[in-house]
């Protein structure tokens, strides 16, 4: 399931269809959970769940999928409403990670976002970041890359080629790096053909 924020007023549907049944009405910024993201006809929907547990669908354009991002600059921040009704700017430094929950903060070119600690506040649209990959992508990606080395190594070295040294290692640093990111590219190429392909069964 994936955390998602009501963009504005919106149905969940019993099917997928905008003329079935209408289950429950949710308002804009509640927070829901998702999955299975299905083209039908010409709308995306989403499945979600009702609080006993009926599945119910609703329009993606209605909804944000929260995003993990690490922050990418060097020092940045986020605002958010004090108890005291007045603002605290949070810092935020590179690498730091929060949740984009929705594309539009309570002032022009921002966008809210929510850290580790539940806090939720406003974060400058132009903060350069980063996408935090699934985790199985990146597993995937590292067992690919060691596996093709290693087959590499054991057929240069059984043929011959390879006589170890450090400027032997130094040289093999600059394929691995190549192959690695050649590797990220077509891992990322398959997700987003794997996706386009169930969004559409």
């Amino acid at each position: 399931m994936k955390k998602a924020t009501v963009l504005k007023k919106t149905k969940v549907y019993s099917k997928r269809d905008v003329h079935s049944d209408t289950l429950k009405v949710l308002q804009a910024n509640e927070e829901i959970e998702v999955r299975k993201e299905k083209r039908r006809g010409y709308l995306n929907w989403y499945e979600t769940k009702l609080e006993d547990g009926t599945a119910g669908y609703v329009l993606s354009n209605y909804i944000h999928i929260w995003t993990l991002v690490k922050i990418d600059q060097e020092e940045t921040s986020f605002i958010l409403k004090g108890e005291d009704g007045g603002y605290v700017e949070i810092p935020l430094m590179k690498k730091d990670k929060v949740h984009i929950i929705s594309p539009h903060g309570s002032k022009p070119d921002m966008v809210t976002v929510k850290d580790r600690k539940g806090r939720i506040g406003d974060m400058p649209e132009a903060t350069k970041t980063d996408e935090v990959k699934d985790g199985w992508m990146v597993v995937l990606t590292w067992v690919l890359l060691i596996a093709f080395i290693a087959i590499a190594l054991v057929a240069m070295i059984g043929a011959g080629f390879i006589v170890f040294g450090p400027l032997v290692i130094l040289l093999l640093m600059i394929p691995v790096i190549i192959l690695l990111v050649l590797t990220q590219l077509f891992v990322s190429m398959i997700q987003g053909t794997v996706r386009a392909i169930s969004i559409r069964i």
